[in-house]
């Protein structure tokens, strides 16, 4: 539950666990939600409440990220690297979704 409470907050630190449970939640949440555009709406358009839900979704995904980066020792500026095409997000995921903690406590706010 740990995971759904700090969605909020770019403060603090996610754990790679945390960071695991809010991403496959979202995934499987635009899954799911595709799946039903797809039924209501048929294969050629998508629904507009499920681009607002896309886009509302954004919101963990991004204050998790950024609290993983703190994780890591590193700022949460390393978002940007998302907007490096494919291979900035492909480091994003193999950095926070494998590689462990830190340890030096606090490391990204010195």
């Amino acid at each position: 539950m740990k995971p759904f409470l700090n969605i909020f907050t770019f403060t603090g630190e996610a754990s790679r666990s945390e960071w695991w449970c809010v991403y496959i939640g979202v995934w499987a949440l635009w899954f799911v939600l595709a799946q039903v555009d797809t039924v209501l709406n048929g294969a050629e358009e998508t629904g507009s409440w499920f681009v607002v839900v896309y886009l509302v979704s954004f919101w963990p995904l991004w204050t998790t990220q950024v609290r993983r980066w703190h994780d890591r020792g590193k700022s949460g500026l390393w978002c940007l690297i998302n907007f490096i095409p494919v291979i900035g997000s492909l480091w994003a995921f193999i950095e926070l979704g494998f590689f462990q903690t830190k340890e030096d406590d606090d490391a990204w706010m010195n």
